[in-house]
């Protein structure tokens, strides 16, 4: 867990899957889904603008603007 820490001190955003509560409760945030709803989320409220700030890389490799327009979603 040491190694998820320094590299979410580092600007990259981790995602951790797991059924241990141990784990959990030693992140940051920890979002509780149960039947694919969500139940909890302890989002710190100290978040400053820059935990919001733009990503440094596009998130898809595909841009909008590169969907022929007769696709339907």
């Amino acid at each position: 867990m040491d190694l998820f820490g320094e590299i979410n001190a580092a600007g990259t955003t981790i995602v951790i899957v797991t059924h241990d509560p141990r784990i959990g409760e030693s992140t940051r945030r920890c979002i509780r889904i149960f039947d694919g709803l969500i139940q909890s989320d302890n989002a710190p409220v100290d978040f400053s603008a820059e935990d919001y700030a733009e990503p440094k890389s596009p998130t898809f490799g595909v841009s909008l603007d590169d969907i022929p327009d007769d696709v339907q979603f």
